[in-house]
């Protein structure tokens, strides 16, 4: 990974920041560019872990994850490009006392990042630069504000104005649950995961001490970031009760490399298994939840009177945008219920997987009942999509039965390794995209925002 890409991503980082300190009167761009920057230091802190996994770049397995961390990245850009530069040159002209030409150098500034990040690999795989404005979800919903003075139209929009702010605020709903699962996926990935590889040979591995002193920044990123989503007032508080054993957690590796203690290192591993034994499950029941409700029959009726409504002004091209718009949501919609479920199951598979790595460690006893689990789930994801490799996975898993049987527990523990490679693998190709729906679900909060601002 090259140092200039770094580069770009941190710049564009600190002008974020500049942009939401001079913006601080404009909290729902406020919010958006906060969205924004957790998801690229999410992506930038991924590109590292996968780095430090990977030093020659030649592991086939972690391509994927490598893939999407452009595209995480790459959508910031994009962002950045058609709807921040625009939004904010746009509220330059209306208020004159916004500081414009700190606002215009980081504008500037942010382009030239933008085309720099542009002329890498990875970005320009994961995300073509220069997509048509066209292709955005959220354009054809922005093309109402042009209509709101017409009478008809208007009363329209005011008598489902409640409709249109669930929408919105649903949309929101389901992308923040995203973000903190996402956190404890960050959590597991590049924390739980690398310290205990670490716990046996610490303290008297130098490598080992500064292998956990950067695990224990990228703690702190996760703790941070989850406290900042705690602040959401499209969280439920009681979803996000176990954020305080995060900070214990984060505590005791502050002791251990402060002490050189093992036993606090062995105390952070214990408090973050506990932690994602039980809440990663949790999450994803309630984005299952929350993502049933985002699009019922009732929305999409409101949504289709106001097409009609809007194609009897006589505006065609803006009718047929919006349509665009409402087919493609209703799409998403049914997409992301599909994905969530199977996301679920991975899930799922991922914690029986946790489960079973401590049943091998005491022999074979018990596993039969996991293996058996694992088929079920197996089976559940092949009913729901054609998923590749859910075949060879099952091969796998049978293998690893076999070797139950036989007693051999060098054939159990090589294919429970294989197994766990190909779970993780798929888990976070589905994950991967669940990111980028709810990544565009956020696209069309903006738009519907600006059309109940017009009907006040």
């Amino acid at each position: 990974m090259g140092k200039q890409v770094f580069e770009q991503i941190d710049r564009i980082d600190q002008l974020l920041v500049m942009v939401s300190t001079l913006l601080k009167a404009y909290e729902e761009v406020i919010e958006t560019v906060s969205r924004k920057l957790i998801q690229l230091r999410s992506a930038r802190l991924g590109l590292v872990s996968l780095g430090e996994r990977d030093r020659f770049g030649n592991d086939p397995t972690l391509a994927t994850q490598r893939q999407a961390m452009f595209v995480a990245i790459s959508e910031v850009v994009v962002y950045c490009e058609i709807k921040l530069c625009p939004l904010i040159a746009g509220l330059l002209e209306q208020d004159n006392q916004l500081p414009s030409v700190d606002l215009r150098q980081c504008l500037n500034e942010i382009a030239g990042c933008a085309r720099s990040l542009a002329e890498t690999d990875g970005s320009r795989s994961a995300y073509p630069p220069g997509l048509p404005r066209e292709a955005y979800l959220g354009d054809g919903i922005d093309q109402l504000t042009g209509f709101t003075k017409d009478s008809g139209l208007r009363n329209l929009l005011q008598q489902c104005r409640p409709i249109l702010e669930r929408i919105r605020k649903q949309c929101s709903v389901v992308a923040d649950y995203k973000d903190v699962h996402d956190q404890l996926h960050q959590i597991e990935f590049n924390c739980f995961n690398l310290i205990g590889q670490e716990i046996k040979r610490f303290p008297d591995d130098e490598v080992a001490h500064e292998n956990l002193m950067h695990h224990a920044q990228s703690l702190e990123e996760a703790l941070r970031q989850l406290k900042s989503l705690e602040q959401s007032q499209n969280l439920d508080p009681a979803h996000m009760g176990w954020v305080g054993q995060v900070q214990v957690a984060r505590d005791f590796l502050a002791e251990a490399l402060a002490t050189k203690d093992p036993a606090r290192v062995k105390s952070c591993h214990a408090a973050l298994g506990r932690i994602l034994a039980r809440e990663p499950i949790r999450i994803n029941f309630q984005l299952i939840q929350e993502s049933k409700a985002l699009l019922t029959e009732e929305h999409l009726a409101a949504l289709r009177e106001i097409e009609q409504a809007l194609r009897q002004t006589g505006a065609e091209e803006a009718a047929h945008r919006f349509t665009e718009d409402v087919d493609r949501l209703s799409s998403l919609g049914r997409r992301l219920e599909q994905l969530v479920s199977v996301h679920n199951n991975w899930q799922r598979m991922e914690s029986e997987l946790r489960l079973m790595e401590a049943g091998l460690e005491d022999g074979l006893e018990g596993l039969t009942w996991s293996l058996n689990e694992l088929r079920n789930l197996i089976e559940k994801i092949g009913h729901i999509e054609n998923q590749p490799g859910i075949r060879e996975l099952d091969a796998v898993r049978t293998r690893m039965a076999d070797g139950l049987v036989a007693a051999d527990s060098k054939e159990v523990k090589r294919q429970y390794k294989d197994l766990r490679r190909r779970v993780g693998t798929q888990f976070y190709s589905a994950d991967s995209e669940l990111r980028r729906l709810c990544g565009e679900l956020r696209r069309v909060r903006e738009p519907l925002g600006a059309v109940l601002e017009r009907i006040v």
